[in-house]
């Protein structure tokens, strides 16, 4: 007599079930983590080929690091001046493969951190604002590229004391209070502090602080190309907004960071 083919029983299904939601429950946090670095590394690599841009656009600008908003003929009317950003085509965007002219936007999503999202408009090649999460040292005391009185940036490529100090780029926080939905194109020190570096210290979040998106740490690009990570013990932004010693804060009191080109 032929035996009848046995199915699985609710109860053995049941038991399949819970092993497999046991299983995901194991894993997800192990993929979280590993989305964490990936974004983390890839983030590091989009601020060393920023760093090598900005780099070559110096050497071939008598050293000058590029400044931002550069009024320049706009390239639609050329009878008008328009201020130029500095990851735009005629400045760092140049060599970074920038296919618009327009001054406020690029195609290249290397100057995006990848742990943000991309803000794009146009049919065309994507135009992706401002909004990178990835900042540009534009501190006033930095003098870096402000330019002094005879139009001249005040730092070049060999003046910067201690380039392996300092701060160019770095994962910059939001333009607005929490969530932090938005991300900012410049970063100055102190993290989220409202203030002049006067000593007067608030716990009002600045659009150009410092972020610790990458498993609370986050990631600075160096003058001399290379980049690092300095690591925060609170659990978000808006907390290390008051925590003055902490994260980046710290590394600047420690002497391990410079902000200051000379």
């Amino acid at each position: 007599m032929a035996k009848r083919n046995r199915g699985f029983t609710l109860v053995e299904l049941l038991v399949v079930i819970g092993i497999i939601a046991v299983l995901i429950a194991i894993l997800l946090p192990a993929l979280q983590k590993a989305r964490v670095a990936a974004q983390a590394v890839a983030c590091m690599s989009n601020q060393r080929q920023i760093l090598m841009a900005i780099q070559m656009y110096a050497t071939e600008a008598r050293g000058e690091y590029p400044q931002d908003g550069v009024s320049l003929p706009n390239p639609h009317n050329p009878a008008t001046m328009v201020a130029f950003q500095w990851f735009t085509q005629p400045l760092v965007g140049q060599y970074m493969h920038t296919e618009t002219d327009l001054p406020n936007y690029t195609t290249s999503r290397i100057f995006f951190c990848p742990a943000t999202s991309y803000d794009y408009s146009s049919a065309g090649p994507p135009l992706y604002g401002a909004n990178f999460g990835i900042g540009y040292n534009c501190n006033p005391d930095a003098r870096l590229w402000k330019p002094d009185r005879s139009g001249r940036s005040q730092a070049r490529l060999g003046t910067v004391r201690e380039p392996s100090k300092m701060l160019i780029l770095a994962d910059v926080c939001a333009g607005t209070m929490a969530p932090y939905l938005n991300n900012y194109r410049w970063v100055q020190p102190y993290n989220g502090a409202g203030i002049a570096l006067s000593g007067t210290y608030t716990a009002q979040p600045s659009f150009e602080a410092m972020s610790y998106r990458h498993g609370r740490r986050g990631n600075i690009g160096f003058a001399d190309g290379h980049v690092a990570s300095v690591s925060a013990r609170a659990p978000d932004d808006a907390a290390l907004n008051t925590h003055k010693a902490d994260g980046l804060d710290a590394a600047i009191t420690a002497g391990e960071i410079r902000y200051i080109a000379r």
